[in-house]
């Protein structure tokens, strides 16, 4: 058998660990990359592998499993895959009408070796494939076979509006929302790329079809359900700007409709964010798993608290965070080393952060790692940390926040969910729910970072 022949029948290069829970595989070509993704969806569907997410690249997919074990049943499937002879299961059509309007145009045809005319009849007139996702959610990378390369701008845009139908290298796409970019503008649609209002945000996901629909006026849209004809429907316009959860954390200390506000956040710190298990399963989307950076910690503190391991709570970087409690509550904290500080109505800090070194007749301190009561009218504060960068807090009940694609955390980099606090904002606490109890004191794990050496006087 000749090298080339072995290369046709084994388009897989290697298999990577990525961590205990993910492995990397490494592929000749994107067909082979479609072929692979379309495989595990179906595997996936069928309940054969516990696959967390499938995240495809130009020559790679990444798998992450529920467990060492499923990765290991994972990477064995893919092993024993016949690459060569699969056949991709044909995704959704969308057609998305587009005015080739684009201020790269007239560039990119002449990159292209084309007339302007010319160049939006091949992209118009080929169905793409949506190979992967991208940087954002809702950017998917489109490709077909016969795709003209066209180099991205010397110059990148520092904002490219939302909705511009672009060109780069070999992939078209639609950008969802507005951000910077260096693909060439060729056009744009008033089609909704990622709409949290959607039972399927993404109007268009890895394994779908695209076709450009050329218009001279107003673009609309059509992503049809899966086996029915494309029909055209309006978009409700001004769609684009990610969706925050404010339902339950309002400005100024106002109370919301659902639950009262058990907190109220005095200083917010360098960044506090309400964060939970997160939302894994979307990477695909361009969506972070988000959650706890220290999930273990989380789950630590909800479980003296008493609540259920899941429940939203407060991540805390580096300190500075300061709470009144408007009713009383119980409260824990875990995570890095820090010095909590309670002081009375009367006794909150102004000007600046509490500070252990205050007379003890003006508040108390309260403890890490066990829980404890924060009365209505006083003032916990969070100092800086000795040791580790983030804490985590959880107040018995949980944090009453609207749930986005089935988690309650802040994910910055997607713009999904709840903003970072800020002084003013109102916490609603929800209402303790089942029969959790309030735990008793835990002792953190070991962390594996040795601690520093003691100071010498010699």
């Amino acid at each position: 058998m000749t090298a080339h022949a072995a290369a046709v029948q084994n388009p897989v290069l290697g298999l990577r660990p990525a961590g205990d829970r993910a492995v990397l595989v490494e592929l000749r070509t994107l067909g082979a990359v479609l072929a692979l993704t379309s495989k595990l969806a179906a595997a996936q569907h069928a309940g054969d592998l516990e696959v967390v997410d499938v995240v495809a690249a130009a020559t790679t997919v990444l798998i992450v499993a529920a467990s060492p074990d499923a990765v290991a049943r994972a990477a064995a499937y893919v092993r024993a895959l016949q690459l060569e002879d699969a056949e991709r299961a044909p995704g959704r059509l969308v057609h998305i009408e587009t005015v080739y309007d684009g201020a790269d145009l007239e560039e990119a045809a002449r990159l292209t070796g084309l007339s302007p005319e010319a160049l939006v009849a091949a992209h118009s007139g080929a169905v793409w494939d949506a190979a992967f996702g991208g940087f954002a959610p809702g950017f998917a990378y489109l490709t077909h076979d016969a795709a003209p390369s066209v180099p991205r701008r010397t110059s990148p845009r520092t904002v490219v509006p939302a909705g511009s139908v672009a060109l780069a290298g070999a992939y078209s796409a639609v950008y969802p929302g507005e951000s910077p970019g260096g693909w060439q503008l060729i056009g744009h649609t008033d089609a909704v790329m990622w709409d949290l209002s959607r039972e399927d945000p993404a109007l268009v996901a890895p394994g779908d079809r695209v076709q450009f629909l050329p218009v001279r006026e107003s673009a609309s849209l059509a992503a049809p359900a899966p086996g029915a004809a494309p029909v055209k429907c309006g978009v409700e316009h001004g769609a684009h700007a990610p969706h925050r959860a404010q339902a339950t954390i309002s400005a100024g200390g106002e109370a919301t409709a659902r639950a009262e506000a058990g907190l109220v956040v005095v200083r917010p710190g360098l960044q506090t964010t309400v964060q939970d298990a997160g939302r894994p399963g979307r990477a695909a989307l361009g969506v972070s798993p988000a959650g706890a950076l220290d999930r273990g910690a989380l789950r630590r503190a909800n479980r003296m608290a008493g609540n259920a391991p899941d429940a939203a709570g407060l991540e805390v970087l580096l300190g500075g965070l300061e709470l009144r409690a408007e009713r009383d509550q119980v409260l824990a904290v875990t995570g890095a080393r820090v010095p909590l500080r309670i002081t009375g109505p009367g006794t909150a800090q102004e000007h600046g952060p509490s500070t252990p070194e205050h007379d003890p007749s003006q508040g108390r301190d309260a403890p890490l790692d066990a829980a404890f009561a924060l009365l209505a009218g006083e003032t916990l504060t969070v100092g800086p940390p000795a040791r580790g960068l983030r804490t985590y807090l959880a107040v018995r009940g949980g944090l009453e926040v609207d749930r986005v694609l089935g988690s309650a955390s802040t994910d910055t980099l997607s713009g999904i969910g709840p903003a970072p606090l800020a002084a003013g904002d109102a916490l609603a606490v929800a209402p303790t729910r089942g029969a959790h109890v309030v735990g008793l004191p835990e002792v953190p794990r070991r962390s594996r970072i040795p601690p520093p050496p003691p100071s010498c006087a010699c």
